[in-house]
Protein backbone atom coordinates (compact mmCIF):
# COMPACT_ATOMS: atom_id res chain seq x y z
CA UNK A 1 0.00 0.00 0.00
CA UNK A 2 1.30 3.41 -1.05
CA UNK A 3 1.48 7.26 0.53
CA UNK A 4 -1.79 8.76 -1.43
CA UNK A 5 -4.14 5.90 -1.79
CA UNK A 6 -7.58 6.17 -0.91
CA UNK A 7 -8.92 3.46 1.74
CA UNK A 8 -12.42 2.66 3.37
CA UNK A 9 -11.33 2.18 7.32
CA UNK A 10 -14.13 0.78 9.92
CA UNK A 11 -12.63 2.04 13.26
CA UNK A 12 -12.51 0.04 16.02
CA UNK A 13 -11.22 1.80 18.86
CA UNK A 14 -9.40 4.67 19.40
CA UNK A 15 -6.12 4.23 21.32
CA UNK A 16 -3.82 5.76 24.11
CA UNK A 17 -2.92 8.84 22.42
CA UNK A 18 -6.44 9.54 21.03
CA UNK A 19 -5.91 8.02 17.31
CA UNK A 20 -8.30 5.86 16.32
CA UNK A 21 -7.63 1.99 14.91
CA UNK A 22 -8.67 0.21 11.85
CA UNK A 23 -7.07 -2.55 10.00
CA UNK A 24 -6.43 -2.81 6.35
CA UNK A 25 -4.77 -5.78 4.11
CA UNK A 26 -3.64 -6.92 8.05
CA UNK A 27 -2.13 -3.79 8.86
CA UNK A 28 -3.25 -1.54 11.64
CA UNK A 29 -4.24 2.08 10.75
CA UNK A 30 -4.17 4.77 12.55
CA UNK A 31 -6.03 8.04 12.12
CA UNK A 32 -6.58 11.46 13.97
CA UNK A 33 -10.36 12.94 14.35
CA UNK A 34 -12.33 9.93 14.54
CA UNK A 35 -14.53 8.19 16.42
CA UNK A 36 -14.54 3.97 17.63
CA UNK A 37 -17.66 2.46 15.22
CA UNK A 38 -17.26 5.11 12.49
CA UNK A 39 -16.18 4.38 8.49
CA UNK A 40 -14.45 6.74 7.09
CA UNK A 41 -12.81 7.22 3.57
CA UNK A 42 -9.08 8.25 4.17
CA UNK A 43 -6.11 8.64 2.71
CA UNK A 44 -2.48 7.05 3.59
CA UNK A 45 0.26 9.33 4.87
CA UNK A 46 2.43 7.37 6.48
CA UNK A 47 3.55 3.56 5.66
CA UNK A 48 5.87 1.15 7.70
CA UNK A 49 5.91 -2.23 7.91
CA UNK A 50 3.91 -3.18 10.65
CA UNK A 51 1.38 -0.28 10.24
CA UNK A 52 0.08 2.80 8.03
CA UNK A 53 -1.10 6.40 9.48
CA UNK A 54 -4.09 7.91 7.20
CA UNK A 55 -5.99 11.68 7.38
CA UNK A 56 -9.30 11.57 7.26
CA UNK A 57 -11.32 12.57 4.60
CA UNK A 58 -14.72 11.80 4.44
CA UNK A 59 -17.17 10.36 7.38
CA UNK A 60 -19.38 7.57 5.79
CA UNK A 61 -20.97 6.55 8.32
CA UNK A 62 -21.05 9.25 11.43
CA UNK A 63 -20.89 8.34 15.00
CA UNK A 64 -24.33 9.59 17.56
CA UNK A 65 -21.14 10.82 19.67
CA UNK A 66 -19.99 13.26 17.13
CA UNK A 67 -19.91 16.66 17.99
CA UNK A 68 -18.91 20.35 16.61
CA UNK A 69 -15.65 21.24 18.20
CA UNK A 70 -15.94 24.58 19.34
CA UNK A 71 -12.19 25.53 18.77
CA UNK A 72 -11.15 26.76 15.42
CA UNK A 73 -8.62 25.74 15.77
CA UNK A 74 -8.92 21.72 17.01
CA UNK A 75 -7.13 19.40 14.66
CA UNK A 76 -4.74 21.80 13.59
CA UNK A 77 -3.73 22.58 16.96
CA UNK A 78 -2.10 19.23 18.72
CA UNK A 79 -3.45 20.41 22.29
CA UNK A 80 -6.60 18.64 22.03
CA UNK A 81 -7.41 15.25 20.61
CA UNK A 82 -11.04 14.49 21.66
CA UNK A 83 -13.07 17.88 20.74
CA UNK A 84 -14.91 16.38 18.21
CA UNK A 85 -16.66 13.36 20.76
CA UNK A 86 -19.29 14.02 23.04
CA UNK A 87 -18.38 14.42 26.76
CA UNK A 88 -19.54 11.62 28.08
CA UNK A 89 -18.33 9.44 25.77
CA UNK A 90 -14.62 10.72 26.10
CA UNK A 91 -14.91 8.98 29.51
CA UNK A 92 -15.91 5.37 28.44
CA UNK A 93 -12.99 5.88 25.40
CA UNK A 94 -10.50 6.58 28.66
CA UNK A 95 -11.71 3.68 30.87
CA UNK A 96 -11.51 1.12 28.05
CA UNK A 97 -7.95 2.77 27.55
CA UNK A 98 -6.87 2.09 31.05
CA UNK A 99 -8.04 -1.58 31.40
CA UNK A 100 -6.67 -2.52 27.52
CA UNK A 101 -3.57 -1.08 29.00
CA UNK A 102 -3.18 -3.00 31.66
CA UNK A 103 -4.54 -6.35 30.19
CA UNK A 104 -2.27 -5.94 27.14
CA UNK A 105 1.22 -4.91 29.47
CA UNK A 106 0.65 -6.16 33.03
CA UNK A 107 -1.67 -9.07 31.83
CA UNK A 108 -4.03 -7.86 34.73
CA UNK A 109 -7.70 -7.85 33.59
CA UNK A 110 -9.38 -5.31 36.14
CA UNK A 111 -11.80 -3.43 35.22
CA UNK A 112 -11.56 0.32 36.41
CA UNK A 113 -13.83 2.13 38.36
CA UNK A 114 -16.06 4.64 36.25
CA UNK A 115 -13.85 7.96 35.05
CA UNK A 116 -14.56 10.85 37.61
CA UNK A 117 -15.74 13.41 35.43
CA UNK A 118 -14.01 17.15 35.65
CA UNK A 119 -16.80 19.58 36.62
CA UNK A 120 -15.48 22.29 33.83
CA UNK A 121 -14.95 20.65 30.44
CA UNK A 122 -13.60 23.50 29.39
CA UNK A 123 -11.93 26.39 30.41
CA UNK A 124 -10.37 24.56 33.47
CA UNK A 125 -6.68 25.30 32.89
CA UNK A 126 -5.20 27.46 35.41
CA UNK A 127 -2.15 27.65 33.83
CA UNK A 128 -1.09 27.85 30.22
CA UNK A 129 2.30 27.13 29.18
CA UNK A 130 2.45 29.22 25.62
CA UNK A 131 5.62 29.09 22.71
CA UNK A 132 6.16 32.04 20.69
CA UNK A 133 7.76 32.15 17.51
CA UNK A 134 7.97 36.12 15.95
CA UNK A 135 4.64 37.43 15.73
CA UNK A 136 3.30 34.12 16.51
CA UNK A 137 2.33 32.95 20.03
CA UNK A 138 0.69 29.47 20.67
CA UNK A 139 0.80 26.07 20.49
CA UNK A 140 2.77 23.53 17.97
CA UNK A 141 0.74 21.43 15.49
CA UNK A 142 1.05 17.52 15.55
CA UNK A 143 4.20 17.91 13.57
CA UNK A 144 6.11 19.48 16.45
CA UNK A 145 7.45 22.27 14.18
CA UNK A 146 5.06 24.06 13.29
CA UNK A 147 3.12 26.93 15.78
CA UNK A 148 0.05 27.65 15.40
CA UNK A 149 -1.24 31.39 16.32
CA UNK A 150 -4.09 31.07 19.32
CA UNK A 151 -5.73 34.28 20.56
CA UNK A 152 -8.00 32.06 22.78
CA UNK A 153 -7.08 28.66 24.43
CA UNK A 154 -10.63 26.92 25.43
CA UNK A 155 -8.93 25.24 28.28
CA UNK A 156 -7.72 27.95 29.81
CA UNK A 157 -8.85 29.33 32.65
CA UNK A 158 -10.70 33.06 31.05
CA UNK A 159 -7.97 35.08 32.68
CA UNK A 160 -5.11 33.28 31.63
CA UNK A 161 -6.02 34.15 27.62
CA UNK A 162 -6.81 37.80 28.79
CA UNK A 163 -3.45 38.22 30.32
CA UNK A 164 -1.35 36.44 27.23
CA UNK A 165 -3.20 39.13 24.92
CA UNK A 166 -2.27 42.02 27.23
CA UNK A 167 1.59 40.46 27.28
CA UNK A 168 0.93 40.67 23.22
CA UNK A 169 0.32 44.46 23.31
CA UNK A 170 3.19 45.49 25.62
CA UNK A 171 5.94 43.13 23.92
CA UNK A 172 6.78 43.22 20.57
CA UNK A 173 8.62 39.63 21.53
CA UNK A 174 7.65 37.02 23.92
CA UNK A 175 10.29 34.49 25.63
CA UNK A 176 10.50 31.22 23.08
CA UNK A 177 8.42 29.79 25.90
CA UNK A 178 6.58 31.14 28.90
CA UNK A 179 3.89 30.13 31.58
CA UNK A 180 0.74 32.15 32.41
CA UNK A 181 -0.70 31.29 35.77
CA UNK A 182 -3.91 31.92 37.64
CA UNK A 183 -3.90 31.59 41.89
CA UNK A 184 -6.79 31.32 44.10
CA UNK A 185 -7.73 35.25 43.93
CA UNK A 186 -8.36 35.37 40.71
CA UNK A 187 -4.94 37.18 40.02
CA UNK A 188 -3.11 36.41 37.10
CA UNK A 189 1.07 36.14 36.97
CA UNK A 190 3.53 35.29 34.22
CA UNK A 191 6.97 33.70 34.67
CA UNK A 192 8.10 36.70 32.53
CA UNK A 193 7.45 38.76 34.34
CA UNK A 194 6.90 37.02 38.01
CA UNK A 195 10.09 34.73 37.97
CA UNK A 196 9.93 34.60 41.64
CA UNK A 197 6.23 34.73 42.78
CA UNK A 198 4.47 32.59 45.39
CA UNK A 199 0.81 31.77 44.36
CA UNK A 200 -1.92 31.08 47.05
CA UNK A 201 -4.50 28.05 46.42
CA UNK A 202 -7.07 26.76 49.04
CA UNK A 203 -8.11 22.88 49.01
CA UNK A 204 -10.49 21.90 51.22
CA UNK A 205 -9.38 23.14 54.79
CA UNK A 206 -5.68 23.27 53.51
CA UNK A 207 -4.02 25.87 52.24
CA UNK A 208 -0.92 25.68 49.76
CA UNK A 209 1.79 28.34 48.53
CA UNK A 210 3.26 27.22 44.85
CA UNK A 211 6.44 28.85 43.15
CA UNK A 212 4.88 29.96 39.61
CA UNK A 213 7.32 27.47 37.92
CA UNK A 214 6.69 24.03 40.45
CA UNK A 215 4.35 21.12 39.75
CA UNK A 216 0.62 22.22 40.89
CA UNK A 217 -2.26 20.31 39.39
CA UNK A 218 -3.73 22.36 37.01
CA UNK A 219 -7.18 21.77 37.09
CA UNK A 220 -9.05 22.90 39.95
CA UNK A 221 -11.77 21.84 40.44
CA UNK A 222 -10.72 18.20 40.61
CA UNK A 223 -8.06 19.03 43.43
CA UNK A 224 -10.72 18.24 46.18
CA UNK A 225 -11.18 14.64 44.86
CA UNK A 226 -7.83 13.84 44.19
CA UNK A 227 -7.11 14.73 47.72
CA UNK A 228 -10.27 13.00 48.59
CA UNK A 229 -9.49 9.42 47.07
CA UNK A 230 -5.63 9.48 47.83
CA UNK A 231 -6.59 9.83 51.56
CA UNK A 232 -9.43 7.31 51.21
CA UNK A 233 -7.13 4.74 49.52
CA UNK A 234 -4.25 5.34 52.61
CA UNK A 235 -6.71 5.02 54.89
CA UNK A 236 -3.88 6.86 57.74
CA UNK A 237 -4.29 6.27 61.01
CA UNK A 238 -2.71 8.15 63.73
CA UNK A 239 -0.21 5.67 64.64
CA UNK A 240 1.25 4.70 61.09
CA UNK A 241 4.17 5.80 59.29
CA UNK A 242 4.10 7.06 55.63
CA UNK A 243 5.68 8.13 52.79
CA UNK A 244 5.26 10.67 49.92
CA UNK A 245 7.48 10.03 47.33
CA UNK A 246 7.94 12.96 44.58
CA UNK A 247 6.14 14.92 46.78
CA UNK A 248 6.25 17.65 44.71
CA UNK A 249 5.11 21.17 46.96
CA UNK A 250 3.74 18.58 49.54
CA UNK A 251 0.02 18.39 47.83
CA UNK A 252 -0.59 15.04 49.08
CA UNK A 253 1.60 15.14 52.28
CA UNK A 254 -0.40 17.69 54.09
CA UNK A 255 -3.39 15.88 53.89
CA UNK A 256 -2.04 12.64 54.74
CA UNK A 257 -0.33 14.32 57.88
CA UNK A 258 -3.61 15.85 59.35
CA UNK A 259 -4.47 12.00 59.83
CA UNK A 260 -0.99 10.01 60.59
CA UNK A 261 1.88 10.05 63.21
CA UNK A 262 4.73 11.20 60.68
CA UNK A 263 4.86 11.81 56.97
CA UNK A 264 8.37 11.99 54.56
CA UNK A 265 7.91 13.99 51.90
CA UNK A 266 10.97 13.05 49.18
CA UNK A 267 11.43 16.17 46.54
CA UNK A 268 14.25 16.81 44.20
CA UNK A 269 13.40 20.26 44.09
CA UNK A 270 14.84 22.64 46.19
CA UNK A 271 12.40 25.28 45.77
CA UNK A 272 9.42 22.91 46.23
CA UNK A 273 10.74 20.82 48.93
CA UNK A 274 11.22 24.67 50.92
CA UNK A 275 8.12 25.19 50.03
CA UNK A 276 6.59 21.68 51.27
CA UNK A 277 7.93 22.93 54.90
CA UNK A 278 5.69 26.10 54.41
CA UNK A 279 2.75 24.62 53.41
CA UNK A 280 3.54 22.25 56.51
CA UNK A 281 3.77 25.29 59.54
CA UNK A 282 1.29 27.41 57.63
CA UNK A 283 -1.63 24.29 58.04
CA UNK A 284 -0.20 23.95 62.12
CA UNK A 285 1.51 20.58 61.41
CA UNK A 286 4.51 19.67 63.05
CA UNK A 287 4.52 16.06 61.65
CA UNK A 288 5.40 16.72 58.19
CA UNK A 289 9.17 16.11 56.97
CA UNK A 290 10.20 17.05 53.68
CA UNK A 291 13.21 15.34 52.28
CA UNK A 292 15.39 17.17 49.44
CA UNK A 293 17.22 14.61 46.94
CA UNK A 294 16.31 12.28 44.79
CA UNK A 295 13.90 9.40 45.49
CA UNK A 296 16.22 6.54 44.43
CA UNK A 297 19.16 7.65 46.55
CA UNK A 298 16.84 9.35 49.97
CA UNK A 299 14.62 6.87 49.99
CA UNK A 300 17.05 3.77 50.86
CA UNK A 301 18.77 5.67 53.57
CA UNK A 302 15.20 6.30 55.51
CA UNK A 303 14.52 2.80 55.38
CA UNK A 304 17.05 2.09 56.64
CA UNK A 305 15.77 3.79 59.77
CA UNK A 306 11.99 3.71 59.26
CA UNK A 307 9.73 1.61 56.83
CA UNK A 308 6.66 3.20 56.43
CA UNK A 309 3.28 1.76 56.97
CA UNK A 310 2.21 3.43 53.15
CA UNK A 311 3.98 4.92 50.64
CA UNK A 312 2.42 7.31 48.14
CA UNK A 313 3.75 7.62 44.64
CA UNK A 314 3.21 10.24 42.28
CA UNK A 315 6.27 9.61 39.65
CA UNK A 316 6.65 11.69 36.32
CA UNK A 317 5.94 10.66 33.24
CA UNK A 318 8.29 7.84 32.97
CA UNK A 319 7.53 5.94 36.42
CA UNK A 320 9.61 4.90 39.06
CA UNK A 321 12.88 3.96 38.97
CA UNK A 322 12.90 -0.34 38.97
CA UNK A 323 15.50 -0.23 42.13
CA UNK A 324 12.63 1.91 43.96
CA UNK A 325 10.06 -0.85 43.55
CA UNK A 326 13.00 -3.67 43.96
CA UNK A 327 13.37 -0.93 47.79
CA UNK A 328 10.16 -1.41 48.39
CA UNK A 329 9.38 -5.06 48.21
CA UNK A 330 12.15 -5.81 49.46
CA UNK A 331 11.14 -4.07 52.33
CA UNK A 332 7.07 -5.84 52.06
CA UNK A 333 5.61 -2.41 52.71
CA UNK A 334 1.79 -3.22 53.62
CA UNK A 335 0.33 -0.42 50.95
CA UNK A 336 0.94 1.32 47.83
CA UNK A 337 -1.00 4.54 46.87
CA UNK A 338 0.04 5.04 43.24
CA UNK A 339 -0.92 8.05 41.10
CA UNK A 340 -0.06 8.23 37.77
CA UNK A 341 -0.12 10.55 34.23
CA UNK A 342 0.63 7.34 32.41
CA UNK A 343 -0.91 4.07 32.57
CA UNK A 344 1.23 2.61 30.04
CA UNK A 345 4.39 3.33 32.24
CA UNK A 346 2.43 2.65 35.67
CA UNK A 347 1.28 -1.00 34.12
CA UNK A 348 5.04 -1.56 33.27
CA UNK A 349 5.96 -0.30 37.09
CA UNK A 350 2.89 -3.19 38.59
CA UNK A 351 3.95 -5.80 37.01
CA UNK A 352 7.88 -5.45 38.51
CA UNK A 353 5.59 -5.38 41.95
CA UNK A 354 3.84 -8.28 41.61
CA UNK A 355 7.22 -10.39 41.76
CA UNK A 356 7.21 -9.23 45.30
CA UNK A 357 3.97 -10.53 45.99
CA UNK A 358 1.59 -7.16 45.32
CA UNK A 359 -1.70 -7.28 44.07
CA UNK A 360 -3.59 -4.20 42.35
CA UNK A 361 -6.43 -3.75 44.06
CA UNK A 362 -8.63 -0.19 42.62
CA UNK A 363 -7.65 1.72 39.44
CA UNK A 364 -9.58 4.66 39.67
CA UNK A 365 -9.12 6.96 36.31
CA UNK A 366 -9.73 10.73 36.98
CA UNK A 367 -10.60 12.92 33.91
CA UNK A 368 -7.84 15.95 35.08
CA UNK A 369 -7.73 17.09 31.24
CA UNK A 370 -11.31 17.00 29.50
CA UNK A 371 -11.03 17.22 25.59
CA UNK A 372 -7.41 15.89 25.46
CA UNK A 373 -6.34 11.68 25.25
CA UNK A 374 -4.66 12.37 28.69
CA UNK A 375 -5.80 10.48 32.32
CA UNK A 376 -4.77 10.24 35.52
CA UNK A 377 -5.24 7.11 37.38
CA UNK A 378 -5.17 6.56 41.17
CA UNK A 379 -4.67 3.03 42.57
CA UNK A 380 -4.76 1.40 45.47
CA UNK A 381 -2.00 -2.00 45.77
CA UNK A 382 -1.75 -4.32 48.73
CA UNK A 383 1.05 -6.52 49.91
CA UNK A 384 -0.11 -10.17 50.12
CA UNK A 385 2.58 -12.07 50.32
Amino acid sequence: MEIGQKITLKIESIAFGGEGVARSENRVVFIRNVIDGETVEAEVIEAKKNFLRAKSLKILEKSDFRVIPPCPYFSVCAGCQYQHIDYKHQLEIKRKQVREIFKHIAKIDLSPEPVIPSPKTYNYRRFLEFHSIGSKTGFYAYDNKTLVDVDDCLLGEPETNEYCKKLKKEHKTLPPSFRIVLDNGGKVYSDIKDKKQILSYQVLNQRFSVPINSFFQTNRSLLEKMAGIVMEYAGAKKDEVLFDCFSGVGFFSVFLAEKASKVYGFEEGREANEVTALNASMNGLNNLISIQGKVEEKLPELMKKAIPDTIVLDPPRTGCQPDILKLIGNHKVKKIIYISCNPSTFARDIMILNNFGYKLEKIQPIDMFPQTSHIEVISSIVYQG
